[in-house]
């Protein structure tokens, strides 16, 4: 028999009183969980759901969270708000450091509701309540793993994969386990570009809070030695960006700092840099703070879009940066420059698998491209197709070459019977080489002989498809795995006149991104033009479901 002294048993009596103080609440009574059963179990959902598809998954993931509890509410008990109502508000307070707002979660609602609740307490309401907030506690889980929108809103060529997330038993996990606070850092993205910009999402807003820049006047420009009274705001705005290092100066001189800082601002934001401050620059600085803010949060929710797990090895494709980068870990291997399609031929954004490589192939013209343009040109010239190394073959269970004499080349463009494709060779539209991951919207990376375009800051030019700088190095590296790929072999075949394909041994995922903000590997934050015009602030478009 235990031997414990008065003073002893007191101290347990008070650890067990205090954990008792810390557990949710008593048990909700029978009547309170029959309610909820009967009203959770009804063929339509309550008022408070939208009628959407969204809303509907939300409310179906939200019902089975209450199965998996055996009906009990969470909230209330005993007609009484439970513990854990305070742990819910917390959890939500703190998804504004994802970028969300207190409109985007309903805050105001779900504030009013509370203080309803605190004098009428009928049963009704009281299981309306719970289950309220049950629905916005998934609908929250849900934007954090998946985003607040769907981004073919946006653009029907934009798509992406809902994570399969089991939000209902995650969540469950999360209420039995007393960690619903832990539930942001749980779902949101594990990606280290989403946590490099939340933190960068921190500063911006510590910005504004201190009211942000100042403008400067927008026909100003300044070159090194020029002096300026305007040079003291400059200072200040570029200190507050980060790229100038903070240091006194009383000087109105444009001076190397000054000039070597607005060359980091130029280049971080796609600008040819030169260190000049021109009305092009200065309009990029006069950006207010409030809308770098919004157009991190948007990212931040393009982010949200992406497969979980985008990889070991995965390459990255960021339409406005006009660039193409390998990853490994947090590691970038390779990057380089590339075209992407017009305004009016979108390159669509999308995640799939690159499987093979395709060298010294033919350029299979799309119909489109065959009509609209190809087909008026040799029309025009005969001798276009024989220039440009362009045959004629009917498509079937084999590829049949057709001779172009049997062709009446007068006909109209639209009635034409065959296909177009251009022979593997230097002129080919494909370059030597191209990388397929099938999709489809038939869209692949591709070598290019236009290298003139890869000089130009702005880079869209293509009908769709991806033209990449730096074709051999992409192949050498896909095939690293693959030894008898040798540089040698490769040149060879890049050169052959007969298409060789290449099943990778390992097939590397390949993510078409639309980044207009984002953080570099040097911790930098990186803005581009939005190319596409798809607008910065997410939740506008979340606004439209």
């Amino acid at each position: 028999m235990y031997n414990y002294s008065r003073k002893a048993l007191i101290s347990i009596l008070l650890i067990l009183t205090a954990a008792a103080a810390c557990r949710p609440s008593q048990e909700p009574s029978a009547e309170e969980i029959e309610s909820l059963q009967t009203r959770v179990q009804l063929a339509s959902p309550p008022a408070f759901v939208p009628k959407t598809d969204d809303g509907l998954k939300v409310w179906a993931a939200t019902q089975k969270l209450y199965e998996l509890r055996g009906f009990r509410p969470i909230w209330i008990a005993g007609s009484e708000t439970t513990p854990r109502l305070e742990s819910l508000i917390r959890t939500f307070e703190s998804t504004e450091a994802e970028g969300f707002s207190a409109e985007d979660l309903g805050m105001a609602d779900i504030h009013a509701k509370r203080e309803t609740i605190k004098t009428a307490k009928t049963l009704e309401q009281l299981v309306d309540f719970d289950m309220y907030l049950s629905y916005s506690l998934v609908r929250c889980g849900s934007y954090l793993s998946s985003g607040r929108a769907d981004p073919r809103t946006i653009d029907p060529n934009w798509r992406y994969v809902p994570r399969d997330d089991n939000l209902a038993q995650i969540i469950n996990d999360a209420i039995e386990g007393n960690s619903l606070e832990q539930l942001p850092q749980q779902l949101s993205p594990p990606h280290h570009e989403y946590v490099a910009l939340k933190e960068m999402l921190r500063k911006y807003r510590d910005i504004g809070a201190k009211t942000g820049w100042s403008p400067l006047p927008v026909d100003l420009t300044l070159k090194l030695g020029d002096e300026n009274p305007n040079v003291a705001v400059l200072r200040k705005n570029l200190t507050i960006t980060e790229d100038l290092k903070p240091r006194p100066s009383g000087t109105t001189a444009f001076d190397s700092d000054l000039s070597d800082a607005v060359l980091r601002f130029e280049s971080r934001h796609g600008l040819e840099p030169d260190g000049v401050l021109d009305p092009k620059v200065i309009a990029l600085m006069n950006v207010p703070v409030d809308f770098r803010i919004a157009q991190i949060e948007a990212n931040l929710e393009r982010l949200r879009w992406l497969p979980r797990d985008m990889g070991t090895r995965h390459i990255v494709v960021n339409i406005p940066a006009y660039e193409l980068q390998v990853h490994e870990g947090n590691q970038i291997p390779l990057t380089m420059k590339v075209v992407v399609g017009t305004n009016a031929n979108r390159t669509p954004l999308f995640s799939d698998l690159m499987e093979t490589v395709v060298f010294s192939p033919y350029w299979n013209i799309p119909e489109s491209i065959a009509t609209k343009e190809i087909l008026p040109k040799i029309m025009q010239d005969p001798d276009y197709r024989l220039r440009q190394n362009i045959e004629v073959v009917k498509v079937g269970k084999r590829t049949e070459v057709v001779d172009p004499s049997r062709i009446n080349w007068n006909n109209a463009p639209a009635d034409f019977q065959y296909q177009l494709r251009q022979k593997p060779g230097s002129k080919n539209s494909l370059g030597l080489v191209k990388f397929l991951f099938p999709n489809e919207f038939n869209v692949y990376l591709h070598d290019t002989p236009a290298d003139n375009l890869f000089d130009r800051l702005t880079r869209n030019f293509s009908h769709g498809c991806v033209r990449v700088e730096r074709p051999v190095e992409l192949a050498s590296y896909l095939l690293r795995d693959q030894p008898e790929w040798t540089a040698e072999k490769i040149k060879t075949a890049m050169h052959s006149d007969s298409e060789t394909h290449v099943a990778l041994k390992t097939t590397v995922a390949v993510h078409i991104v639309y980044w207009t903000a984002w953080i570099d590997s040097t911790g930098v934050l990186q803005i581009r033009p939005d190319v596409y015009g798809y607008g910065y602030p997410a939740r506008a478009a979340a606004k439209r479901l």
